[in-house]
């Protein structure tokens, strides 16, 4: 579809519109869920109307506004005139450059995926001659209904030099960040010593040091 908006959607999981439903001017973003080839905003009525106040017209209560499809909430003119969007992975990924322009598409392991990644930087920091990862992330700013995404503490990823990386525990990488991690930059100090530093929103800097080989 044409026009001036943005509609993703998944098959099973997000999908978004990008319309200027109200009028006002700016682009509003509908956040839906699709359940059984049907798509649910995922925003409750009342954050609908702080971004969309007219919506309010429509639905007087949560009682008429539950288990409203998106096609009930907005017109099929409004719809149609929506841009669609695919979205086929919200996992934290990373892209090898396979050379004649071509990219590849590897999924980070398991424990990369429990927090939004922030931040990463790669190296050799094992000492095996390998590439590895370090991750850090968490976001705050999310709607209280949704709760905020917390679950990580840093993430030590080793290289196997093929494509794949491996998941080292916090109690033997030693690299445990607390809070919203934004920047990381290996740096050395005086004595020569490899120093990853760590900015966090509201937090003082958090320093490591690289050892010669983690198990």
């Amino acid at each position: 579809m044409d026009g001036q908006t943005a509609y993703i959607c998944s098959s099973s999981m997000v999908c978004k519109d990008d319309r200027d439903f109200d009028g006002n001017g700016t682009l509003d973003p509908i956040i839906t869920i699709e359940k059984k080839r049907k798509r649910y905003p995922l925003a409750r009525l009342n954050n609908l109307m702080i971004q969309m106040p007219d919506i309010k017209k429509k639905f007087s209560s949560y009682g008429d506004f539950s288990n409203r499809t998106i096609g009930q909430i907005f017109s099929k003119k409004q719809l149609n005139n929506a841009k669609v969007k695919l979205v086929k992975t919200f996992k934290s990924s990373y892209f090898e450059n396979e050379g004649d322009g071509r990219f590849s598409v590897h999924s980070l392991p398991k424990k990369a995926q429990f927090t939004p990644v922030r931040t990463m930087i790669a190296g050799d920091f094992n000492k095996d001659g390998n590439e590895d990862l370090l991750l850090a992330g968490n976001f705050y700013a999310v709607n209280p209904s949704q709760g905020r995404y917390d679950a990580g503490y840093g993430t030590f990823l080793t290289g196997n030099g093929d494509s794949q990386f491996h998941s080292i525990p916090l109690t033997k990488s030693g690299f445990v960040v607390h809070g919203q991690a934004r920047s990381m930059k290996v740096i050395k100090d005086a004595d020569g010593r490899k120093l990853v530093i760590v900015a966090r929103n509201d937090r003082p800097l958090q320093i490591f040091q690289i050892t010669d080989k983690h198990q």
